[in-house]
């Protein structure tokens, strides 16, 4: 078979047979090329049965996209390859062996009907809907974690260590019971299988001879057991990942598991793919400047695979308004000499996001996102605020204080709330008791003075003088996050004159749920520039990639990191910066109140210069 269009580097991944490999692809360095031309090795040089390979991916996108590209690949040779995503490979194998349907697989409802009868009245500090969504994220680390609920650390906030532990045991019998599974569920149990009937597990074993797993830095601790297990027999796995792009550590995903890998499979080979065809030289310069900080990392020399000219600009701007209009200007003149649908725009954050495009729609300059942004007006922040306002306005529904009473903790009980939801109820329930009527006269006083305020300062009174915002920080690593809703909110009101208008403006909003993120512009244009989060540009990959807001507090995302997190943030500016093929434009504010990002060059942070290249 002609090999002339690989490398060096993946020629020998390709070539290689039996046993492990660590294949390390760092940006457009023709990794799903490398896993194609292998499976085809595999299958005409060495007779290898098409059924008895297996290619593990994280979604169900990337599965079908990697099976459509082989099979382009193939020109018209059907070869059945086994493409899947973790979950469904659990599943195949689970329903095999149980004889389980999709009845089994628990829904988003169930999940929470289920939670509803554990929590009932246990937490009188948070709402229901809240507390199910954080169990939610909190039952998935545990599964992840591998240690199991005796011997997980629980850091949420929300519940006492213990309380927490119950509710999981609680949540898991009640699983059991209805013989309901999640995806996370999925991979505990083929664990638990294989260790109790070593015989399925060879079968399995046999089945899936070959295996290579893509972008395996998002592994996790379970995924990872399982595939040893089904790798153990004849240890013919490749794992092909870059350390470097690994930015899901919310969803447990753990770029140390590559380096386990090497100690796990010690006759492991490692190869690098360090040839970039995607970005020009000055871009790779930049990149491999700002990963080359992070620690405990595979050291890599990326070269440019092209001699293709580029340009890396690092501009500073005193206020928000000065680099918009500069956007704006790069995008039309852009627009002029190209095509619009060859740059992205990639921010930080959703916030980041939603502003960009307000500002692009304003300018007539058309865009499109690949992910949906949430609907701001069907968040539970603007719901507490809203709460807050209609409650101070007069309307006393015993649901609508429930909701808020205790945002931020005043540790009021239901019993307490009378049917009219009367302060002067509520004091003589808590008679005798000096700490609580003085909480009740603050919040009765509070009312008062939030009644008449305009949108803006009344979501302000809110947050700071009704302390609104202590109870956000109680959130955790999402703290920050939430802080930021709530400042975009407080944003918005500002653009309403009366309560009355914003509160019409609210409903009316969900009413139409106006807002399409997918295709904001219905213009009929297809040429569109991209407006993507960090997050959301994994994986693409643009001529011109412009980074706004690249300031301490935005990238990274946070001011109290550890030192895991910084360098998890610095990964995720790495993959941002990777998009662009030929020409990227970083920019940040410089004045009085913010600075450059710290990982920006030094020249940048110490000059005083409007342009640092």
């Amino acid at each position: 078979m002609p090999l002339t269009n690989c490398n060096e580097a993946q020629m020998r991944a390709v070539q290689h047979f039996l046993g492990p490999m660590l294949l390390i692809a760092g940006p457009g360095s023709g990794k799903t090329f490398t896993i194609i031309e292998r499976i085809r090795y595999l299958i005409e040089e060495h007779n290898i049965e098409p059924s008895q390979i297996l290619i593990i991916t994280f979604t169900k996108a990337a599965a079908s996209e990697m099976e459509q590209r082989f099979q382009n690949a193939m020109k018209g040779k059907n070869y059945s390859v086994n493409f899947g995503t973790f979950h469904a490979v659990y599943f195949h194998i689970l329903k095999q062996t149980y004889q389980y349907t999709s009845q089994n697989i628990i829904s988003e409802k169930e999940k929470r009907e289920y939670l509803k009868q554990i929590i009932k009245g246990v937490n009188e500090n948070v709402s229901e809907s809240e507390l199910i969504e954080h169990l939610l994220n909190e039952f998935g680390k545990v599964k992840n974690s591998i240690g199991g609920i005796e011997n997980y650390h629980y850091k949420g906030g929300l519940l006492e260590p213990e309380e927490f532990k119950e509710n999981y045991r609680c949540y898991r019998k009640i699983c059991l019971q209805e013989q309901k599974m999640d995806f996370d569920d999925m991979a505990l149990q083929c664990m638990e299988l294989f260790r109790k009937r070593p015989d399925i597990l060879e079968i399995w074993q046999k089945r899936f001879s070959f295996i290579m797993i893509d972008e395996f830095q998002d592994i996790n601790s379970a995924q990872y057991i399982v595939v040893k297990m089904l790798s153990g027999k004849n240890k013919n796995l490749i794992a092909v990942g870059d350390d470097d792009q690994s930015i899901y550590g919310f969803r447990g995903a753990d770029p140390s598991i590559m380096k386990k890998f090497l100690e796990d499979f010690v006759s492991a080979k490692t190869v690098m793919l360090e040839q970039n065809y995607r970005s020009a030289e000055p871009v790779i310069q930049f990149s491999m400047q700002l990963i080359k900080e992070n620690s405990n990392r595979f050291s890599k020399t990326i070269q440019a695979g092209t001699k293709k000219a580029g340009q890396v600009s690092i501009r500073n701007f005193l206020n928000k308004e000065e680099e918009y209009h500069a956007l704006i200007t790069n995008l039309k003149e852009y627009q002029t000499k190209e095509r619009l649908k060859d740059c992205a725009v990639i921010c930080r954050t959703n916030r980041g996001a939603g502003e960009i495009k307000e500002v692009l729609k304003k300018a007539g300059i058309a865009f499109m996102g690949k992910e949906s942004q949430p609907i701001l007006y069907d968040h539970f922040i603007i719901k507490d605020f809203e709460d807050y306002i209609r409650f101070a306005r007069g309307e006393r529904e015993r649901s609508r204080f429930l909701r808020i009473m205790n945002k931020p903790s005043r540790f009021f009980t239901r019993d307490s709330v009378s049917e009219d939801t009367s302060f002067e109820k509520m004091k003589q329930y808590y008679s005798g008791k000096t700490e609580y009527i003085k909480r009740i006269s603050e919040l009765d006083k509070q009312m008062k003075q939030l009644k008449d305020l305009p949108p803006y300062l009344a979501v302000n009174f809110i947050r700071k003088a009704v302390c609104y915002d202590e109870y956000l920080k109680e959130k955790g690593d999402k703290s920050e996050k939430f802080i930021e809703i709530a400042d975009l909110i407080q944003k918005n009101a500002a653009a309403f004159r009366s309560t009355e208008e914003w509160l019409l403006a609210i409903e009316k909003y969900r009413r139409q749920n106006a807002v399409n993120e997918k295709n904001p512009i219905k213009d009929g244009r297809e040429d569109k520039a991209a407006v993507l989060t960090m997050h959301g540009a994994k994986g693409l990959e643009y001529d011109t990639v412009f980074i706004p807001d690249v300031n301490d507090g935005m990238v990274p995302f946070g001011r109290q990191l550890s030192k895991e997190e910084e360098d998890e943030e610095r990964r995720i500016f790495y993959v941002a910066v990777t998009r662009a093929k030929t020409r990227l434009e970083i920019m940040y504010l410089e004045n009085d109140r913010i600075k450059p990002s710290r990982f920006l060059p030094k020249a940048c942070n110490e000059t005083n210069d409007r342009k640092c290249r």
